[in-house]
């Protein structure tokens, strides 16, 4: 599975990163009309497709070099990466776009070999997030999307990560500014609710470019019960504190 950074909603792009997946179920989905002529027929008179669009996810372990397309996809804000004390790594900070009419969420080219056949998915645009992560295992994310179309492509020749997965050991939880040491596992969810069916007069039975609404955002997770998490509990918790 490959990814690339498009800059126009209908115009596929060559992948620039390959992505390690464990599932994927990405799909075509033409919408049909069924004609209710009364001809005489014994069935349907004729059925048209109105409507085309893709739409599918797919799930992948985290690597610390193919994440960052995707994050930026999903939020759409990125800053300029921060260097941490001139030791050749850096800081990403990805904030969700604003919302109006100057703003657009990114969009990519997806493509996926198959074997019998390598497809693309054009205009994938992310409409919720989920990363999860337990003890003694690594950090993974599922993409779900919804796009303008598909076609036949090819694959581009591009390498795997070499670097190593994120694992659970790897990340730090901090809540009202201080660290939770003792979770053993939890998750995060990120909607952007994108619009869907999004058809206009423009001579075409394909999708206008979709936007999110309004996002939401869960986290949930499991912790040992301690004098923290009670407190939180008891002060977040219980009297309604946000």
């Amino acid at each position: 599975l490959q990814v690339g950074a498009q800059s126009n909603w209908s115009t596929a792009v060559a992948p620039t990163v390959q992505i390690e997946f464990t599932r994927e179920d990405l799909k075509y989905l033409p919408n049909y009309i069924e004609s209710d002529a009364l001809t005489g027929a014994r069935t349907t008179d004729r059925m048209d497709i109105s409507g085309i669009k893709i739409e599918g996810s797919w799930e992948q372990i985290v690597n610390p070099d193919n994440i960052g397309i995707l994050l930026s996809a999903c939020l759409g804000a990125e800053a300029d990466p921060a260097d941490v004390d001139s030791s050749a790594v850096y800081d990403h900070l990805f904030t969700p776009i604003s919302a109006n009419v100057a703003s657009s969420l990114p969009k990519l080219t997806t493509v996926i070999d198959r074997i019998v056949g390598v497809f693309g998915y054009i205009g994938c645009k992310i409409d919720s997030m989920s990363l999860a992560a337990q003890t003694q295992d690594y950090l993974r994310a599922t993409f779900n999307v919804r796009g303008y179309d598909e076609q036949s492509d090819a694959l581009e020749s591009l390498s795997a990560s070499s670097k190593r997965p994120f694992q659970f050991v790897d990340g730090n939880v901090t809540i009202d500014a201080g660290d939770y040491a003792d979770i053993t596992s939890f998750s995060m969810n990120y909607s952007n609710n994108l619009e869907s069916d999004l058809f206009t007069l423009n001579g075409e039975t394909k999708m206008q470019e979709i936007e999110p609404q309004k996002r939401d955002i869960t986290f949930n997770l499991e912790t040992l019960y301690s004098t923290a998490t009670n407190s939180t509990r008891t002060d977040d918790f219980k009297a309604g504190d946000t």
